[in-house]
């Protein structure tokens, strides 16, 4: 499983594909980072490790989770990006900026938004209904 540390092991996917959150491990606070992440998307179809290190990021992915234990039929996606700033004074302090954009959806979701073979059956307004969010955190920075 591929593990992603630096900005650029993440560039692969930036703000253009969506992931599915598989699971989120705090650290024990003598580590330099927060969070790692196991994921799956497109370019990672088997899982990858994220590292998360952004604190906004971390208490975000910890909303998420709290609110995902508490409904069973539900799902956690994301998009990581440093191309969705609202302006080039967050794009040149990119380096420090929360990067992850998540959003707790139904169960499938995920499936849903990126296979198009996935229940064909469901079309139209069944196929949003199935994919939009059912609470986002996304940082005030992002478009």
């Amino acid at each position: 499983m591929e593990k992603l540390t630096k900005e650029s092991d993440w560039s692969r996917i930036d703000g253009n594909q969506l992931c599915q959150l598989i699971d989120f491990s705090p650290s024990n606070g003598s580590l330099s980072y927060r969070a790692a992440i196991k994921f799956k998307c497109k370019d990672y179809p088997n899982g990858a490790i994220g590292y998360i290190y952004h604190k906004e990021d971390f208490n975000n992915l910890s909303a998420a989770t709290k609110m995902m234990a508490s409904n069973p039929d539900s799902e956690i996606v994301f998009f990581w990006s440093k191309k969705q700033y609202k302006n080039f004074i967050y794009n040149f302090l990119s380096t420090f900026m929360p990067r992850l954009w998540i959003m707790l959806s139904s169960i499938n979701a995920y499936e849903f938004f990126t296979n198009d073979d996935y229940h064909p059956e469901v079309t139209g307004e069944a196929r949003y209904r199935a994919t939009a969010p059912i609470k986002e955190w996304k940082p005030s920075a992002m478009k």
